[in-house]
């Protein structure tokens, strides 16, 4: 018996009784969410996933009522943001219920807001209608109420995160940046979890961001699902292939001159016709150019772990049942329109560069931001005896290798205000030589300094201290032959300088739900005043401009770190050269007297105007007579800090 025959309905009367489907995400975007210049600057207008065809299945998943949480790893402007706002306006439209978006930091909630979901709402008269047509009753902190349902919107320690509030549908946005906040026993993706108590059978948890460390909270998460991997099709033998960290070199060709270096990186910039770098198949081998490489793109398919795929497209194995699943966007996922080959070379030839130098940041920064890929942090170990082999024929207070020149100057001098920073300005505006102020900056973290004008004192140098130690690592314990990134080390040198340099190992620790790689002291009270000198002589020479330097051999300036202390200084003077490569010329320790009248000091501000000869073999029989009578000194009682000021007087006079 039908509804026709019981109750003498008719056919219309029917259709209108009975429930309509429900559409998926790729079917119910493309013709009724409209995106805003804002949130889609090159291609504005309705949703189209033939430029990102890889967030069909992630979306399609949402709408799984057997998937219960989603999890993207992607690189930047891989659209996982953007995935956020379309399932946001799909739950308000199609599947309304309660919702929370959760977001680093208060800051980055304020920002959104304004550039990306206001701007959506606006677009969109449904969602505006939603809401009560003005984008101004969209709340931060407190329920947004939005027909049947009510929208939070906060950070990872917000009172509206922490509150016992129940929702369905969850957001988290970039949580490898999440902090812990109140709770520092509890990772606020599980205080998010927590709330989704009340809807066991439908509740859906989105979590996107950028990766960053490997065994950070975010990484965690992401492993415990089943990893999805973006296979393309190459458009000459119709196979699939997927790129990783391994075969990353393998489908990037960048071609080098012909003493098999890279060229400078704005040449792989400019280079718009496939010269220099080209993206290629690793099963033929054929050379793709850009509209090859979309069509690899929008062919490609997602493959589970512990499956294949063949020839035909077809996945081989049996895939994996989850209620997790987790995707990873990788370079060669986008589109030529959002990443092109030129400048994926030339970000990529710059961190090459920067790590041949002894800067790991810039090729963390393309690993995490571009390849899509965790950076995994190896602890590093300091030991004394591996800086001798450095040690070279030229003497303490000269420098080697300066072609026809004399003597040189400090270029530089970089001196710490940590400890008594009124007292340092005071020195730095009395001084003739140039000289800037710099400290440490545990909020720094992108780059390894940041220029600040503090009011009523001046310009200070905030530095990132362990993105230095890092390059001070490389040039002393890492590079192991002469030549760009290799620190030497002149025939005088004192052995509290080898102690100083491996007084810190970089150690990684768990905090809260993060893990944490930071330069730490081996052990309490344990000395590294000549090391705070190196990282700042090092950071002064990035901001001379390190890399400007033509490529000829030797030293061509010199730089100065000096740290400072109640009643004495510690100092080192370093010549810089090509590619970074280093020469100490010159540490120890000046009796300068009280901290208070620093800007009074005659030793230091003769030592920082002092020229620095060169050194020649004539010179040998002098310094050598000069260094005996400072240990006959040194025997005889006077002591370290004295035989250092005679030490530095007595080069002076050579």
């Amino acid at each position: 018996m039908t509804l026709k025959s019981f109750w003498g309905l008719d056919q219309k009367e029917i259709d209108l009784l009975q429930p309509k489907p429900r559409p998926t995400i790729t079917e119910w975007a493309p013709d009724n969410l409209y995106l805003p210049r804002q949130e889609s600057p090159e291609m504005p207008g309705y949703f189209n996933f033939d430029y990102s065809p890889y967030l069909r299945q992630p979306a399609d998943d949402l709408c799984d009522h057997y998937t219960r949480e989603v999890w993207i790893q992607a690189i930047l402007q891989g659209s996982k943001s953007t995935l956020g706002n379309i399932w946001l306006a799909y739950i308000i439209l199609v599947n309304p219920n309660h919702t929370m978006i959760c977001m680093p930091d208060e800051n980055t909630v304020k920002r959104r807001m304004k550039t990306r979901l206001q701007p959506l709402f606006k677009a969109n008269p449904k969602l505006l209608e939603a809401i009560g047509g003005r984008v101004g009753n969209l709340n931060i902190g407190e329920p947004t109420v939005v027909d049947w349902m009510n929208l939070y919107i906060g950070w990872s320690h917000s009172p509206s995160i922490m509150s016992d509030v129940p929702v369905c549908n969850i957001i988290a946005d970039e949580v490898a940046l999440f902090i812990m906040g109140l709770a520092k026993d509890v990772s606020p993706i599980d205080l998010l979890r927590g709330r989704q108590k009340r809807f066991p059978e439908n509740s859906k948890f989105l979590g996107l961001s950028s990766p960053k460390l490997a065994g950070d909270l975010f990484d965690k998460e992401f492993r415990q699902g089943l990893i999805h991997k973006y296979y393309l099709q190459c458009p000459v033998c119709e196979r699939y292939f997927t790129d990783s960290p391994e075969n990353f070199a393998e489908i990037l060709i960048i071609k080098k001159d012909e003493h098999n270096e890279f060229f400078e990186p704005r040449a792989y910039e400019n280079d718009r016709d496939g010269r220099l770098a080209w993206f290629i198949c690793p099963l033929c081998h054929a050379k793709l150019n850009e509209p090859e490489r979309a069509y690899a793109t929008q062919k490609g398919i997602w493959v589970p772990d512990g499956c294949t795929i063949n020839e035909h497209g077809k996945i081989i194995g049996q895939i994996p049942a989850s209620t997790k699943k987790s995707y990873k966007i990788t370079t060669f996922a986008l589109h030529p329109k959002w990443q092109p080959l030129n400048k994926l070379a030339s970000m990529f030839v710059y961190a090459q560069l920067s790590l041949k130098a002894g800067n790991r940041q810039p090729l963390q920064n393309f690993r995490n931001n571009h390849q899509g890929e965790t950076w995994e942090i190896k602890e590093k170990i300091t030991k004394p005896n591996l800086l001798k082999k450095r040690i070279e024929k030229y003497q303490a207070g000269f420098v080697p290798y300066i072609g026809n020149k004399k003597e040189l100057f400090i270029h530089l001098t970089a001196i710490d205000c940590g400890y008594e920073q009124q007292p340092v300005l005071d020195f730095c505006r009395s001084t003739e030589s140039p000289i800037i102020a710099v400290r440490g900056d545990p909020k720094l973290t992108n780059r390894s300094n940041r220029l600040v004008n503090e009011k009523n004192k001046g310009p200070i140098y905030h530095l990132n201290v362990n993105v230095i130690k890092d390059r001070v690592y490389r040039l002393f314990f890492e590079s192991d032959k002469p030549g760009p990134s290799y620190a030497h080390v002149h025939a005088d040198i004192l052995t509290e300088y080898f102690e100083h340099l491996s007084a810190e190992d970089r150690q990684s620790f768990q905090k809260g739900g993060s893990y944490i790689s930071e330069w730490k002291l081996k052990s309490e009270h344990l000395p590294n005043h000549l090391l705070d000198c190196t990282v700042y002589a090092t950071e002064a020479a990035e901001i001379s401009g390190l890399w400007s330097l033509p490529n000829v051999p030797g030293v061509q300036f010199l730089d100065c770190g000096i740290d400072v202390h109640i009643d004495h200084v510690w100092a080192v003077v370093i010549g810089w050269g090509y590619m970074a490569e280093c020469w100490v010329i010159w540490e120890g320790r000046l009796e300068t007297g009280d901290v208070k009248n620093l800007d009074q000091s005659s030793i230091l501000h003769d030592f920082l105007r002092r020229p620095w000869p060169v050194w020649t073999g004539e010179q040998k029989t002098e310094v050598r007579r000069q260094q005996s009578e400072g240990r006959r000194q040194r025997t005889e009682g006077r002591g370290q800090s004295q035989y250092l000021v005679d030490d530095w007087n007595n080069r002076a006079k050579v």
